[in-house]
């Protein structure tokens, strides 16, 4: 919009007539960040990792401004155990930002695939017998699975789904299916930019297993019961 073109603008105004300076003041917020919330970074946060994605040349391999904000990314990526729905929409944020920041060098982030591979595994509505090994895997510390598919059609998530809310438990199934579908929209965008790596195979088979999971007879099973058991209690009431 007129906004977000104004403000770019103006950090390119500022960028090009004050670059040390520009890239001081984004170190600093990055330095707050790394000190104080490393673990719990807030939506003004994602807005600044964001606008130094479109700022700054994220593919030098190192930048004083972009090298920072991809190691705190992946710090979070790598070192977070979500304690709420809200920790897994702030990791597909920032997964999103951290494919985006390596779609021209293609430099392979592994704390990529393995918060996806774990944000899956605790939304399936049924969990995995057996998880591949291959990745650190969190047991989930809430519940978290996504019992039913929501009765209307899946929506975006927002920066407002980083932040903790009071949700309706139709708006919580509704935000577990969108947590659901965009970390396997992420899935196939981060196989887009990695496949031409030569371990490819061998680092995206555990997401194939996971996937394959999610469209088990299982899950199948799990979501059918959830509905038929829903239907009873609504026509006993």
């Amino acid at each position: 919009d007129s906004t977000g073109d104004w403000s770019s603008d103006v950090c390119s105004s500022d960028l090009k007539t004050y670059p040390i300076g520009t890239a001081n003041a984004f170190r600093r917020h990055l330095g707050e960040l790394h000190e104080t919330r490393a673990l719990a970074p807030t939506r003004g946060d994602l807005v600044l990792l964001t606008a130094i994605s479109t700022i700054f040349p994220t593919s030098d391999h190192f930048h004083q401004a972009v090298t920072p904000a991809m190691l705190s990314i992946g710090r979070f990526l790598g070192q977070k155990i979500p304690q709420s729905l809200a920790d897994y929409a702030t990791g597909l944020y920032l997964a999103t930002l951290a494919i985006q920041y390596q779609s021209f060098s293609k430099r392979y982030v592994p704390e990529v695939g393995a918060f996806l591979l774990n944000t899956l595994c605790a939304l399936a509505p049924a969990k995995m017998a057996k998880v591949p090994a291959n990745f650190p895997y969190h047991e989930p510390k809430f519940d978290s699975r996504l019992d039913a598919l929501p009765e209307v059609k899946s929506r975006m998530l927002t920066l407002m789904d980083c932040s903790s809310q009071d949700l309706s438990p139709q708006e919580e199934t509704q935000l577990k299916a969108a947590l659901l579908e965009t970390s396997i929209k992420l899935f196939d965008a981060a196989a887009d930019v990695w496949t031409e790596k030569s371990g490819f195979p061998e680092t995206f088979s555990p997401a194939l297993k996971v996937l394959k999971h999610l469209g088990s007879k299982a899950c199948r099973e799990h979501r059918s019961e959830e509905r038929r058991v829903g239907k009873e209690c609504m026509e006993s009431v």
